[in-house]
């Protein structure tokens, strides 16, 4: 008895040596091979954030509209009431003149609710309404609602982001991390009116109501093209949601989600080429590309299983267990605490028994990735 004691626990010391790691090292390689052209990937679980693919997933680069994320998380917490009418201020559309950026055609003086200039803000990525928010949220004060999202930014964690516009346009001093974009983007999944944020970023096409400067409805569509199966290049059928970006200091971006058979991912593409790689006469943008890419390749390879030694080894949990030897040929079951973690054990038959009962019940708190 007192050597089965020792056995098992020097095991559970020998295996708890072990670094418990992901195999992030051994997709990078496949990584390599993949070649995705963007500069910056982040692939990453959404079930237990378990990173299956990072490439410079930590370097600086600057946001384009990703930063509209942030902007729409403390809209969505500031706001109680996401159906107030909110009027399109001047001096916003005149900070936006001769930029070139995008928009949803907002007149001054327009009335919209707050949750329609979020949908203008997130489908078609329009910087007046990120501005309008900005403007609306803060009482006027555009610079000290920057200084919000800086404040929300820190206190989630991101220290490689620094914002300096509510909307994304290239500016001195503002930059991010794919990582730091996949802590927002999972946060806005659970914030307060998370569903209304889901439901937005899942749209492929809106329909704006007529306003006060618009006598008849209008149509506003998602510049995130994996949505759309209009798009053969771009789309994949496992896309349910996202954000794009684009400016020319920060290339092509975004920040996608996708989803099959239970498993969901999130794919962070940064500073990603805009260029022809197929010789059809058109550029292709190769964040959308890269996503698809990726997603179908993890889709297609990668499995979500449990590792039964690990969830023996590593879990924090007391399986109530016991036993009573009535004879050398009966085993009877009865109340006693069994430690996996320390290895408190008396007798070899009972791992035998948790070894069974696990295969009928495996551990799901500790889940591992690999290749099918």
């Amino acid at each position: 008895m007192k050597k089965c004691k020792i056995l098992c626990i020097c095991l559970i010391l020998a295996f708890s040596c072990l670094p418990f790691t992901t195999a992030k090292a051994a997709y990078n390689m496949i990584l390599d091979e993949l070649e995705p052209r963007s500069e910056i990937v982040l692939l990453q679980s959404l079930e237990d954030d378990t990173v299956i693919f990072d490439k410079n997933a930590h370097q600086h680069t600057p946001p384009a509209s990703l930063t509209k994320l942030v902007t729409a998380i403390l809209t969505l917490e500031n706001v109680d009431d996401l159906n107030a009418m909110v009027a399109v201020p001047q001096s916003v559309l005149d900070s936006l003149a001769n930029t070139g950026s995008s928009n949803a055609g907002l007149k001054a003086g327009e009335e919209l609710s707050v949750a329609d200039l979020l949908r203008c803000m997130l489908i078609p990525s329009a910087n007046e309404a990120a501005a309008t928010l900005a403007y609306y949220v803060s009482g006027g004060n555009i610079e000290g609602f920057v200084e919000k999202m800086n404040v929300f930014a820190h206190r989630l964690g991101c220290a490689d982001t620094n914002f300096m516009t509510p909307h994304g346009l290239d500016a001195d001093g503002q930059y991010t991390c794919a990582a730091d974009v996949a802590k927002i983007m999972k946060y806005a999944l659970t914030c307060a009116q998370s569903e209304l944020f889901t439901e937005i970023i899942s749209t492929e096409r809106y329909t704006l109501p007529a306003s006060n400067m618009h006598e008849k409805p209008r149509v506003i569509r998602n510049t995130n093209f994996l949505l759309n199966s209009g798009y053969s290049d771009y789309y994949c059928k496992y896309v349910i949601g996202g954000k794009t970006g684009s400016t020319s200091k920060a290339g092509k971006c975004v920040a996608a989600i996708a989803k099959n058979g239970g498993y969901s991912y999130l794919a962070v593409i940064m500073n990603a080429p805009h260029d022809d790689i197929d010789g059809d006469g058109y550029d292709e943008n190769g964040a959308f590309t890269d996503a698809k890419m990726l997603f179908e390749w993890t889709f297609k390879y990668i499995r979500y299983s449990y590792s039964l030694l690990t969830g023996l080894l590593l879990s924090r949990t007391f399986f109530s267990v016991s036993f009573w030897m009535h004879s050398e040929k009966e085993l009877l079951l009865s109340p006693m605490l069994f430690d996996v973690r320390t290895g408190f054990c008396r007798n070899a038959r009972l791992i035998l028994l948790i070894v069974i009962m696990l295969f009928i019940h495996p551990p799901k708190t500790f889940p591992l990735y690999r290749l099918s």
